[in-house]
């Protein structure tokens, strides 16, 4: 079982992204008169950018996704970019429950698999 972690791991970050997960939140409560997020994950470089957006940047919110979108190549497959619109920082976490998430046990139950001898 120990290997097969390891690999699902290898293959789609996932220890990576929910660290990085919870790092969105702080980021995004420091914003409270935004109403839009565009937010960036790269689980390879263990980043998280949380950019605000006020209600009536609606269009520059939209610009700037797309051109992160586009700006993505093949080696960023892992990066996850989204814009969410939310009228406060806790819409935001009902909306997007799995960004929130409290993964703490879940990454520690993890990197002890990760980090266990080979058997």
């Amino acid at each position: 079982m120990v290997k097969e972690i390891r690999e699902l791991d290898a293959q789609y970050l996932f220890a990576a992204k929910f660290a990085g997960y919870t790092a969105i939140l702080p980021q995004v409560e420091k914003r409270d008169d935004s109403k839009f997020y565009l937010v960036t994950l790269d689980p390879i470089a263990l980043t998280v950018n949380v950019k605000g957006f006020k209600g009536s940047e609606t269009e520059r919110a939209n610009k700037e996704y797309t051109l992160a979108e586009k700006g993505l190549t093949d080696t960023d497959a892992a990066t996850q970019v989204v814009l969410v619109s939310v009228s406060s920082v806790s819409s935001l976490r009902k909306a997007y429950p799995n960004y929130f998430l409290d993964t703490k046990e879940f990454l520690g139950e993890v990197t002890k698999v990760l980090n266990a001898p080979d058997v």
